[in-house]
């Protein structure tokens, strides 16, 4: 500490894609090696420890390959004190960017069968299926994290669906929207298949060409599946 002098392990510039030898074996060499977001909090950190003298943990990401992709980093640090000074940080970094997401989808997946539990209790006591219809499409939107959800009603004569709930869609579609039941539709795809369909890309998509109340919505990708009713029709 009295020289402001640091050693790297040399895997940490590898570790957080630096080019070799970017890092001049000072401590001021760490704000511009960290994102700006994370660089305070990273200094604060090691500040705190040579204020409080107590060892520290913290978490902070870096960019990475691609735009959409980020690694996260778990950095401990301990003070080391000779005759009642400070002289030496020691410090560890690992990636645990695997650990977090694991982590992250225990927690979705829970919270998705605490939602789906309730769901069902409230089936079972909801006597207003509109209303419960609406509790539906919002609950899986916000679980799902999507922009849109809906539930479709096969009228008499099964040529057409009815909008019978959603959220996302724009205003004085729901209730009144159709769409055919014919394969070139993903609904319609569905209802035939009897199974969950999944789309990647409707641009690109050979089965179906999707439904116009889809495209004018600027749908990319999707999941529908048939709801079963009391004498087995969808």
């Amino acid at each position: 500490l009295r020289a402001n002098r640091m050693t790297w392990s040399t895997r940490l510039e590898d570790f957080h894609g630096l080019a070799e030898h970017s890092l001049d074996g000072s401590l001021s060499s760490i704000p511009d090696e960290f994102p700006s977001q994370d660089a305070t909090g990273v200094l604060a950190a090691i500040h705190k420890t040579l204020q409080t003298r107590e060892p520290c943990r913290l978490e902070y990401r870096l960019p990475g390959q691609s735009e959409h992709e980020e690694r996260w980093f778990e950095a401990l640090v301990t003070l080391i004190v000779q005759d009642g000074t400070a002289v030496q940080l020691l410090g560890m970094c690992r990636d645990v960017t695997e650990r977090l997401r694991v982590n992250r989808e225990v927690r979705v997946r829970a919270r998705q069968q605490e939602t789906l539990a309730r769901l069902g209790e409230r089936a079972l006591t909801e006597s207003d299926l509109q209303k419960l219809f609406n509790e539906v499409v919002t609950t899986v939107g916000e679980i799902l994290d999507v922009e849109l959800a809906k539930i479709l009603e096969l009228l008499p004569g099964d040529a057409e669906l009815l909008l019978r709930a959603g959220t996302g869609w724009r205003a004085g579609l729901v209730g009144t929207a159709n769409v055919s039941t014919g394969r070139e539709t993903q609904a319609g795809y569905t209802l035939a298949s009897g199974r969950p369909v999944i789309v990647e890309d409707l641009a690109s998509e050979t089965r179906f060409s999707g439904a116009p109340l889809l495209h004018d919505h600027g749908v990319v990708s999707g999941l529908t599946t048939p709801i079963a009713g009391r004498d087995g029709r969808a």
